[in-house]
This record gives structure tokens, C-alpha cells and sequence, in this order.
């Protein structure tokens, strides 16, 4: 929620966000369907909320069964099916949370994040509708150490190599 402007001091004072205290806000979105509560309305420069692009989100048998396996060890701390994990990917990567400008320059197109404690990588195809999930490991990091983990070269090289090696890329 805005709770207040300062124009001032180019500040936007927001609450109810599922944000660390004093974590930089760098883009705002507009509500989608989901997130509207009764009070909320749409911006007029959002052209269609219920119109989507088509994403398909495919997740390999080897990254399903990765998953199994941190469920049959409780290693995860909010899911506990297989099911719900497959869901919870479907719905992150059915919002796209990509720009397209921020991925195209990238060659490889490897990219990862953190849900509860496991490590996705996946790969965007050219027209950035396809997700596919390749592994799904543990992830122990604190979330600052994850976030800096997935922007250095030598997790990208050391991520490629295991890829390749699995015959995956």
C-alpha cells in the first residue's frame, strides 16, 4: 500500500510488502487480478488484466523427482507434496517474472531462484513463454548470500558445466 508520497525527496512510503526493513524498491507493478481487494482499481494504462500470454512451464522428470526427494527428506519448510511444489512454480513462472530487456542480452539463458529451500534453474526459451525447469537442488544460503550467488560468472560456469555434464543443456 502508497502510505505516502514525498516528492521532496523522491521517497514513496509503502507498507504491507514482503519486504527485509530498508530493501530498495526498484520497480512497482500494477495490481493483477489476484492481488485486487475490493478498494483497489486498475490503472487506465493497463490494457487488459484478464488477457495473458500464453507461458508453458515444463518441468523435466529428473528436477520432479529432485523435488520428491526434498519432500521425502523435509528438507522444505512450507510444502509437502510434490504437487504443491509443481504448483507453486506454475504460478511464479505464469506471472513471468522476467522483463524481457533484462533477459535478452543474456547468452545462455540459465537463471535460478529460491522458493522456500530449494534452488531452481531453469531456461527461457527466445520468446520468453516457455519456462523449463532443469534441477531442483537444496539451497542452505541465507537469502542475501542466494540473491548474490545467482549473479556471479562462477556460479553461472560451475551451473553450465553440472548441465552439461547431465546432458540437460
Amino acid at each position: 500500500r502508497n502510505d505516502k508520497v514525498d516528492t521532496k525527496n523522491g521517497i514513496l512510503y509503502v507498507s504491507g510488502l514482503d519486504l527485509v526493513q530498508g530493501t530498495q524498491i526498484i520497480d512497482k507493478k500494477p495490481y493483477t487480478k489476484p492481488d485486487i481487494s475490493p478498494e483497489a482499481t486498475i490503472p487506465g494504462w493497463v490494457k487488459d488484466p484478464e488477457k495473458k500470454e500464453e507461458i508453458k512451464v515444463e518441468i523435466i522428470p529428473q528436477a520432479s523427482k529432485e523435488v520428491s526427494e526434498l519432500i521425502a527428506t523435509k528438507k522444505l519448510e512450507f510444502y509437502n507434496s510434490e504437487e504443491e511444489v509443481t504448483k507453486l512454480i506454475g504460478d511464479v513462472f505464469t506471472q513471468n517474472p522476467h522483463s524481457k530487456s533484462a533477459i535478452s542480452g543474456k547468452k545462455c539463458g540459465i537463471f535460478a531462484l529460491c522458493l522456500d529451500n530449494m534452488e531452481i534453474v531453469y531456461k527461457i526459451n527466445d520468446l520468453f513463454n516457455h519456462f523449463k525447469v532443469l534441477e531442483v537442488n537444496e539451497c542452505k544460503k541465507s537469502e542475501k548470500e542466494r540473491m548474490a550467488a545467482f549473479r556471479t560468472e562462477s556460479w553461472l560456469v560451475k551451473t553450465k558445466l553440472r548441465l552439461q555434464e547431465r546432458k540437460l543443456i
